[in-house]
């Protein structure tokens, strides 16, 4: 039912986090997002669905470099690290990308005070 798009493991996501530019507007109209709505039913729907649409779409897609990737309070050992609740003290200024995996037992608290951090930043 749906038109072919080529698997590109170059260009699919593994992410939870995708940040849409004014360029994507035409790949992710509602009545496109419909029409690959079977896609929602796939094991990753998310990065499925974006991957189809932008693939679909021939919307560019820029990939920050790995060093953009990093995960909050990382120098912590990992059973600290996940039950960390205040993360604010190890947040750095010149990363961009923080990656909150499942493994933070408190992801509500540390996402809000990522975003709070940026956005005063700004």
């Amino acid at each position: 039912m749906l038109k072919e798009v080529a698997y590109n493991e170059d260009y699919y996501m593994n992410s939870g986090v995708i940040l849409y530019d004014r360029i994507c507007v035409e790949a992710i109209r509602p009545e496109k997002i419909v029409y690959a709505a079977q896609l929602l039913y796939s094991r990753y729907p998310h990065q499925t669905l974006a991957y189809y649409l932008f693939m679909l779409g021939n919307v560019p897609l820029f990939f920050y470099p790995d060093q953009f990737n990093c995960l909050p309070a990382k120098r912590l050992p990992l059973e600290q690290r996940a039950n960390i609740e205040d993360v604010r003290p190890y947040l750095e200024d010149d990363v961009r990308i923080y990656h909150v995996t499942g493994k933070y037992k408190h992801r509500n608290l540390i996402v809000r005070q990522i975003c709070d951090y940026f956005l005063h930043e700004v």
